[in-house]
This record gives structure tokens, sequence and C-alpha cells, in this order.
């Protein structure tokens, strides 16, 4: 099973809900987790053995896709 978790907050956030990817990892031992944030807060989770993997988000990309980040 694959789970996006997506947290287009600021660094505080992310770091806060980082702390879940554990506990989902523990429930769904076999699960590719993959964790969307905004782009250059990657590094803050480089060393979470529970994301699989981290995609980013620019503020262009919002942009184009504004229904889809901000119904």
């Amino acid at each position: 099973m694959k789970i996006l978790v997506i947290q287009q907050k600021m660094l505080g956030d992310v770091l806060l809900s980082s702390i879940l990817m554990t506990h989902l990892k523990n429930i769904y031992p076999t699960s590719e987790i993959h964790y969307l944030v905004n782009k250059g807060l990657e590094p803050v989770l480089q060393n979470n053995i529970s994301i699989d993997k981290v995609v980013t988000v620019t503020k262009m990309m919002k942009k184009h896709c504004q229904g889809y980040f901000h119904p």
C-alpha cells in the first residue's frame, strides 16, 4: 500500500506532523510512505526512516494547480 501525506504548512508544522510517519509505519509496516511538502523543507525530513520518499511542491506548481491545493 502507498500512503501520501500532504503537509503544505511551514517548518514547525512539518516537523510536528513528521512524528506521525512513525505511527503510520508501525500500523502499516509494509506500506510505502511519501510525504509532500513545500520546496526547501525536504532536508528536515531526510533522516526520517519512516518516510520512503519526500515529494516537493513549488509556489509555481501551486499557482498552476490552485484548485487542487486550495479548494
